[in-house]
């Protein structure tokens, strides 16, 4: 880890079309009085849509936390790449998952982190 990551709250989004989604639950998180105190964040991205697109779900996280110090760092877009973050960050992280991402949360489970599973809405009903 970077030096700049001392004492800062982890969190890792993982999301593949429902990125929006995901990034919402890491916004309302970040607000919540389970993150109460934190002022440094580095959110850990993993997703299959690219090195590119990510950062177009991000826009917002970081537009509205200008008052906090956010370190961005995307680690890839295969299940490797997860598995490869989660053994550096020895599970001190909030892990945010898109129910859509199987593969990806069977690698959580298996170093026993329980995500946050971000569900889909469809109207008013959630799937």
């Amino acid at each position: 880890m970077l030096w700049m990551e001392d004492n800062a709250f982890h969190i890792v989004l993982i999301y593949g079309i429902d990125g929006e989604k995901v990034v919402s639950e890491a916004f309302a998180k970040m607000y919540s009085n389970e993150l109460h105190g934190a002022k440094k964040y580095v959110i850990h991205v993993v997703s299959p849509i690219g090195n590119i697109y990510y950062l177009e779900s991000l826009r917002d996280l970081i537009r509205n936390n200008i008052s906090y110090t956010i370190i961005i760092r995307y680690h890839g877009d295969s299940p490797q790449d997860l598995e490869k973050l989660v053994k550096e960050l020895d599970g001190n992280a909030l892990y945010i998952i898109g129910r859509d991402m199987v593969e990806y949360g069977s690698i959580l489970e298996k170093h026993g982190i329980k995500p946050v599973i971000v569900e889909e809405v469809v109207g008013n009903e959630r799937i």
